[in-house]
């Protein structure tokens, strides 16, 4: 993210694309964290994909995930 925010300069809008699940992250704190890093780095747009291979725990954390995607969204990590 570093990188990627250097070369497109702090005005761009940057996205990221999760999935919480094997073999990307093994737990809800492991995206939460991954969110909060994001986030600090000026990343304010949140997706999350490959959702008929997610179990439902994962499901659950993007639903528990929602307010610090919400947070970031609005400029401020969780």
């Amino acid at each position: 993210v570093v990188d990627c925010r250097r070369r497109v300069g702090p005005d761009t809008a940057v996205s990221a694309i999760l999935r919480p699940g094997h073999p990307d992250m093994t737990s809800e704190a492991q995206l939460q964290a991954t969110i909060d890093a994001l986030a600090q780095h000026g990343v304010r747009r949140f997706s999350f994909y490959n959702f008929g291979m997610l179990r439902p725990h994962n499901l659950d954390w993007i639903r528990r995930a929602v307010p610090a995607v919400r947070a970031a969204s609005e400029g401020a990590a969780s």
